[in-house]
């Protein structure tokens, strides 16, 4: 089980697969940041809030029996935005990788035994 949830948190974190989170959004343009390349796309900014909230969903669902998930779909998208000030963006970013970690650190716990 131990190899389970060391390759769960490796997937996780990134760096295997995929590009970890934080190298793959460190160096975005800040202008680029609510810029669509088709109107029927979403903006980075709004792919990572959609991450964020359906992360923070899954987190809380794990940790709190009384949470209520944001009603399908329209609850874990966010609304647009004119501007994605560097507080908006760094609020999604950071609060994105806090879940993170909190996901990974609830991996670690020994109680659980289905991993």
């Amino acid at each position: 089980m131990e190899v389970l949830k060391e390759h769960l948190v490796n997937s996780l974190k990134g760096g295997q697969a995929s590009v970890p989170v934080e190298k793959a959004i460190k160096n975005i343009n800040p202008a680029l940041r609510n810029i669509k390349s088709n109107e029927k796309l979403h903006s980075i900014w709004q792919e990572l809030e959609h991450l964020r909230i359906t992360q923070e969903d899954i987190l809380q669902y794990m940790i709190d029996p009384n949470w209520v998930s944001p009603k399908w779909p329209d609850g874990y998208w966010p609304q647009p935005v004119d501007n994605v000030t560097d507080e908006i963006w760094e609020n999604t970013y950071s609060s994105f990788l806090n879940d993170l970690d909190s996901v990974i650190e609830l991996t670690q716990k020994p109680e659980l035994s289905i991993l």
